[in-house]
C-alpha cells in the first residue's frame, strides 16, 4: 500500500461527496469452523472467500480504506474496501494469500489485548494472531486498524476510560508495526458521542460502525459478511446499496434473522 500520512499533517475534513456506491465490507474469520465452535456464522470458508474475491475482480473495484475515507471517485464499477475485525490468525493464514494473488489492498482491525495470548484460545474458538503475526501482515501491505484493547462496548462507558482503551491500542499497534494505526472499527459495530469525542481526542482519522447510514467521519458504516451469504446476496451487500434497501422489510426482514443471533454470540 502506498506511503502513510503522519497524524501531524492536515488531511481532508470527511468528505461529504463520499460515493454512493462506496462499500466497506468487513470479515471476520476465513476457513473451516471449529467443531463445537458456537460463533460459526462470523466464519466464511475459505473457498467461499475465494469465490468472492473473485467476483470483486470481475465486478467492483476493490481500493484502499482511505480512499473511500476521502470519497472514492464514484465513476465506474461500485467502489468496494476489505477490512477483517478481531485478529485473527486466519486473516494471515488463509486470507491474505487470496488477497495478494488479486493485488487487493485490505485493512485488519486488531484487538490489542487479545494479540498477547499469541494465539492461545479455546479450542472452539478461532486462533488469535500472535504480534510477530501482526507484524508480518503490515509487511504483506495489509495496513492495520485499531480494534480497541480490550473490545470493549463503549456506549455505557466515559469518554476518558474510552479514551485510556484506545490509547493503548494505538501504542501498542505502534509498537509492533512501527505505525500508529489510523482508522478505528468500533467494537459490536457501535458507539456514542463520548466514543467519538474519544476516538478523536486518541488521534485517530475515522472510525467505523456496522449496518447504520453513515453519519460522520466516525460512524462510516461498514456491511457484515457472514458464512451463510450466498453469491445473490454478496453482490447486494457489495453494490452500494445495501445498507438502504436494509430498511426495506424484505430485506430487513432477512437481515433480522442472521445478525441478533451473530451480535449475541459475539459476546
Amino acid at each position: 500500500m502506498g506511503s502513510r500520512r503522519s497524524l501531524t499533517r492536515p488531511r481532508r475534513v470527511y468528505a461529504r461527496r463520499m460515493s454512493a456506491a462506496a462499500t466497506v465490507i468487513v470479515y471476520h474469520a476465513i476457513g473451516q469452523h471449529p467443531r463445537g465452535a458456537e460463533q460459526d456464522a462470523l466464519y466464511v470458508g475459505t473457498d467461499a472467500f475465494a469465490a468472492q474475491l473473485a467476483f470483486l475482480a470481475r465486478h467492483r473495484r476493490v481500493v484502499p480504506l482511505e480512499d473511500v475515507v476521502a470519497g472514492a471517485d464514484d465513476s465506474g464499477a461500485p467502489a468496494v474496501a476489505i477490512t477483517f475485525d478481531d485478529g485473527f490468525r486466519s486473516v494471515l493464514t488463509e486470507a491474505s494469500p487470496l488477497l495478494q494473488e488479486h493485488g487487493f489492498p485490505a485493512t485488519a482491525f486488531v484487538t490489542t489485548r487479545w494479540i498477547e495470548t499469541d494465539g492461545a484460545v479455546d479450542e472452539t474458538e478461532p486462533e488469535l494472531l500472535a504480534a510477530e503475526e501482526v507484524a508480518e501482515l503490515a509487511q504483506r501491505g495489509i495496513e492495520i486498524g485499531s480494534h480497541g484493547h480490550t473490545h470493549a462496548e463503549v456506549g455505557s462507558l466515559g469518554a476518558a476510560t474510552i479514551e485510556a482503551d484506545l490509547r493503548t491500542s494505538r501504542e501498542r499497534i505502534r509498537e509492533i508495526t512501527g505505525t500508529e494505526p489510523r482508522y478505528l472499527a468500533w467494537p459490536y459495530g457501535r458507539t456514542s458521542a463520548a466514543g467519538i469525542e474519544a476516538a478523536r481526542a486518541a488521534g485517530f482519522e475515522a472510525a467505523f460502525t456496522t449496518d447504520l447510514p453513515t453519519s460522520g467521519a466516525y460512524t462510516i458504516t461498514r456491511v457484515p459478511i457472514y458464512r451463510p451469504d450466498g453469491r445473490t446476496l454478496f453482490s447486494l451487500k457489495t453494490s452500494g446499496r445495501y445498507v438502504g434497501l436494509r430498511r426495506h422489510s424484505v430485506v430487513g426482514g432477512a437481515y433480522s434473522v442472521v445478525e441478533p443471533v451473530v451480535s449475541r454470540l459475539r459476546r
